[in-house]
Protein backbone atom coordinates (compact mmCIF):
# COMPACT_ATOMS: atom_id res chain seq x y z
CA UNK A 1 0.00 0.00 0.00
CA UNK A 2 1.51 3.59 -0.76
CA UNK A 3 1.47 6.00 1.83
CA UNK A 4 -1.04 8.89 1.41
CA UNK A 5 0.67 10.77 4.19
CA UNK A 6 -2.42 12.46 6.26
CA UNK A 7 -4.58 12.89 3.00
CA UNK A 8 -7.63 11.02 1.29
CA UNK A 9 -5.45 11.28 -2.07
CA UNK A 10 -2.31 12.53 -2.87
CA UNK A 11 -1.70 14.72 -5.57
CA UNK A 12 -0.53 12.00 -7.60
CA UNK A 13 -3.64 9.80 -7.55
CA UNK A 14 -5.17 13.14 -7.69
CA UNK A 15 -3.98 13.92 -11.51
CA UNK A 16 -2.92 10.60 -12.90
CA UNK A 17 -6.03 8.06 -11.32
CA UNK A 18 -8.52 9.74 -10.89
CA UNK A 19 -8.67 12.59 -13.33
CA UNK A 20 -6.67 10.98 -15.46
CA UNK A 21 -9.58 8.10 -15.46
CA UNK A 22 -12.28 10.62 -16.83
CA UNK A 23 -12.35 11.12 -20.76
CA UNK A 24 -14.12 14.14 -21.18
CA UNK A 25 -12.99 18.07 -19.04
CA UNK A 26 -17.08 17.61 -18.09
CA UNK A 27 -16.42 14.29 -16.37
CA UNK A 28 -13.51 15.29 -14.65
CA UNK A 29 -14.82 18.72 -13.42
CA UNK A 30 -17.74 16.59 -11.58
CA UNK A 31 -15.43 14.12 -9.92
CA UNK A 32 -13.08 16.91 -8.26
CA UNK A 33 -16.11 19.07 -7.59
CA UNK A 34 -16.77 15.41 -5.09
CA UNK A 35 -13.22 15.55 -4.20
CA UNK A 36 -13.12 19.37 -3.22
CA UNK A 37 -16.84 18.76 -1.36
CA UNK A 38 -15.55 15.60 1.01
CA UNK A 39 -12.29 18.10 1.72
CA UNK A 40 -15.21 20.88 2.14
CA UNK A 41 -16.91 18.98 4.99
CA UNK A 42 -13.86 17.65 6.52
CA UNK A 43 -12.71 21.28 7.31
CA UNK A 44 -15.84 23.07 8.21
CA UNK A 45 -15.35 20.31 11.45
CA UNK A 46 -12.35 21.87 12.53
CA UNK A 47 -13.80 24.76 14.20
CA UNK A 48 -16.47 22.53 15.82
CA UNK A 49 -13.63 20.05 17.01
CA UNK A 50 -11.62 22.56 18.52
CA UNK A 51 -14.44 23.99 20.67
CA UNK A 52 -15.66 20.41 21.78
CA UNK A 53 -12.21 19.65 22.68
CA UNK A 54 -11.78 22.99 24.48
CA UNK A 55 -15.02 21.65 26.57
CA UNK A 56 -13.62 18.20 27.56
CA UNK A 57 -10.14 20.36 28.66
CA UNK A 58 -12.34 22.25 30.76
CA UNK A 59 -14.29 19.11 32.28
CA UNK A 60 -11.30 18.08 32.56
CA UNK A 61 -9.78 20.48 34.80
CA UNK A 62 -12.48 20.66 37.24
CA UNK A 63 -12.09 17.05 38.18
CA UNK A 64 -8.20 17.77 38.89
CA UNK A 65 -8.86 20.90 40.41
CA UNK A 66 -11.74 19.79 42.65
CA UNK A 67 -11.00 19.02 46.04
CA UNK A 68 -13.61 16.43 46.25
CA UNK A 69 -12.19 14.12 43.18
CA UNK A 70 -10.91 10.70 43.91
CA UNK A 71 -7.01 10.32 43.53
CA UNK A 72 -7.83 7.95 40.25
CA UNK A 73 -10.21 10.23 38.99
CA UNK A 74 -7.30 13.18 39.14
CA UNK A 75 -5.70 10.94 37.22
CA UNK A 76 -7.37 9.63 34.48
CA UNK A 77 -8.04 13.52 34.14
CA UNK A 78 -4.64 14.09 34.11
CA UNK A 79 -3.69 11.27 31.49
CA UNK A 80 -6.35 12.61 29.27
CA UNK A 81 -4.57 16.01 29.07
CA UNK A 82 -1.75 14.25 28.33
CA UNK A 83 -3.12 12.61 25.77
CA UNK A 84 -4.58 15.15 24.15
CA UNK A 85 -1.28 17.75 24.37
CA UNK A 86 -0.01 14.55 22.39
CA UNK A 87 -2.41 14.33 19.74
CA UNK A 88 -2.13 17.90 18.57
CA UNK A 89 0.62 17.98 16.09
CA UNK A 90 -0.44 14.62 14.33
CA UNK A 91 -4.17 16.36 14.05
CA UNK A 92 -2.37 19.64 13.06
CA UNK A 93 -0.99 17.54 10.68
CA UNK A 94 -4.09 16.27 9.11
CA UNK A 95 -5.43 19.26 8.85
CA UNK A 96 -2.29 20.90 7.07
CA UNK A 97 -2.78 18.01 4.86
CA UNK A 98 -6.39 18.83 3.98
CA UNK A 99 -5.28 22.42 2.94
CA UNK A 100 -3.06 21.31 1.15
CA UNK A 101 -5.28 18.64 -1.17
CA UNK A 102 -8.09 21.07 -0.86
CA UNK A 103 -5.77 23.67 -2.92
CA UNK A 104 -4.53 21.27 -5.05
CA UNK A 105 -8.22 20.22 -6.48
CA UNK A 106 -9.28 23.80 -6.74
CA UNK A 107 -6.08 24.18 -8.82
CA UNK A 108 -6.81 21.42 -11.56
CA UNK A 109 -10.68 22.45 -11.40
CA UNK A 110 -9.28 25.93 -12.33
CA UNK A 111 -7.17 24.39 -15.00
CA UNK A 112 -10.25 22.71 -16.20
CA UNK A 113 -13.04 24.96 -16.38
CA UNK A 114 -11.92 26.52 -20.10
CA UNK A 115 -12.43 23.38 -21.29
CA UNK A 116 -15.39 22.43 -19.90
CA UNK A 117 -18.38 22.12 -22.56
CA UNK A 118 -21.00 22.63 -20.20
CA UNK A 119 -19.99 25.09 -18.09
CA UNK A 120 -22.60 27.46 -18.63
CA UNK A 121 -25.37 25.52 -17.19
CA UNK A 122 -25.44 24.45 -13.41
CA UNK A 123 -23.19 22.46 -11.88
CA UNK A 124 -26.12 19.52 -11.53
CA UNK A 125 -26.96 19.83 -14.76
CA UNK A 126 -23.62 19.79 -16.28
CA UNK A 127 -23.02 16.76 -14.34
CA UNK A 128 -25.93 14.98 -16.42
CA UNK A 129 -25.04 16.77 -19.60
CA UNK A 130 -21.57 15.20 -19.70
CA UNK A 131 -23.15 11.19 -19.02
CA UNK A 132 -23.73 10.46 -22.33
CA UNK A 133 -20.44 10.87 -23.90
CA UNK A 134 -18.40 10.09 -20.81
CA UNK A 135 -20.21 7.14 -20.74
CA UNK A 136 -19.34 6.20 -24.64
CA UNK A 137 -15.69 6.80 -24.11
CA UNK A 138 -15.89 4.62 -20.69
CA UNK A 139 -17.04 1.82 -22.65
CA UNK A 140 -15.11 2.03 -25.51
CA UNK A 141 -12.33 2.10 -23.29
CA UNK A 142 -12.94 -1.12 -21.40
CA UNK A 143 -13.58 -2.91 -24.86
CA UNK A 144 -9.80 -1.58 -26.09
CA UNK A 145 -8.81 -3.27 -22.36
CA UNK A 146 -10.60 -6.30 -22.73
CA UNK A 147 -9.72 -6.92 -26.49
CA UNK A 148 -6.13 -6.00 -25.70
CA UNK A 149 -5.66 -8.09 -22.88
CA UNK A 150 -8.09 -11.05 -23.24
CA UNK A 151 -8.75 -10.79 -26.58
CA UNK A 152 -13.03 -10.94 -25.91
CA UNK A 153 -15.53 -8.33 -24.28
CA UNK A 154 -17.10 -10.41 -21.59
CA UNK A 155 -20.84 -10.49 -22.05
CA UNK A 156 -22.07 -8.69 -18.70
CA UNK A 157 -19.81 -5.73 -20.22
CA UNK A 158 -20.91 -6.18 -23.78
CA UNK A 159 -24.34 -6.09 -22.50
CA UNK A 160 -23.81 -2.67 -20.51
CA UNK A 161 -22.24 -1.48 -24.28
CA UNK A 162 -25.61 -2.36 -25.54
CA UNK A 163 -27.62 -0.02 -23.40
CA UNK A 164 -25.86 2.77 -24.72
CA UNK A 165 -27.73 5.06 -27.00
CA UNK A 166 -24.38 5.20 -29.40
CA UNK A 167 -23.86 1.68 -29.51
CA UNK A 168 -24.62 1.24 -33.15
CA UNK A 169 -23.38 4.12 -34.28
CA UNK A 170 -20.08 4.84 -32.53
CA UNK A 171 -19.53 1.54 -29.93
CA UNK A 172 -20.11 -1.30 -32.65
CA UNK A 173 -17.75 0.29 -35.14
CA UNK A 174 -15.24 1.10 -32.85
CA UNK A 175 -14.82 -2.24 -31.37
CA UNK A 176 -14.96 -3.93 -35.07
CA UNK A 177 -12.14 -1.59 -35.81
CA UNK A 178 -10.40 -2.57 -33.26
CA UNK A 179 -10.35 -5.65 -33.42
CA UNK A 180 -9.45 -6.02 -36.72
CA UNK A 181 -6.25 -4.01 -36.06
CA UNK A 182 -5.36 -6.83 -33.55
CA UNK A 183 -6.26 -9.89 -36.15
CA UNK A 184 -4.11 -7.73 -38.60
CA UNK A 185 -1.28 -7.82 -36.03
CA UNK A 186 -0.37 -3.97 -36.12
CA UNK A 187 1.58 -3.13 -33.05
CA UNK A 188 0.07 -2.06 -29.69
CA UNK A 189 2.19 1.24 -29.99
CA UNK A 190 0.70 1.54 -33.35
CA UNK A 191 -2.82 1.01 -32.56
CA UNK A 192 -4.29 4.52 -31.99
CA UNK A 193 -6.01 3.89 -28.78
CA UNK A 194 -8.00 6.53 -26.46
CA UNK A 195 -6.17 9.10 -24.67
CA UNK A 196 -6.97 8.31 -21.32
CA UNK A 197 -4.33 10.65 -19.72
CA UNK A 198 -6.49 13.69 -19.48
CA UNK A 199 -4.66 15.12 -16.62
CA UNK A 200 -1.97 15.72 -18.47
CA UNK A 201 -3.59 16.79 -21.56
CA UNK A 202 -5.65 19.47 -20.01
CA UNK A 203 -4.29 20.51 -16.46
CA UNK A 204 -0.74 21.41 -17.47
CA UNK A 205 0.09 20.91 -14.26
CA UNK A 206 2.20 17.91 -11.96
CA UNK A 207 1.19 15.82 -8.94
CA UNK A 208 4.37 18.14 -7.46
CA UNK A 209 1.66 20.77 -7.56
Amino acid sequence: MISKNNRQNSNFQILHFLVGSCHTPDAAYALLCDLKEDRERALSKIKSADLWMQAKILKLEEVINNPDSKVYEVLEAKAELIDIENEKPFAQKNIDAAYNEFDFIQKCMSKLEPHRKYAHLSLPEAHQAMQKEEWCLELKHRAENFLLTEGRIPHDQFSTMRQHPDFNSELLPFIESTKACIQNGVPLQSIKLLNANLAEKLLGVTDAG
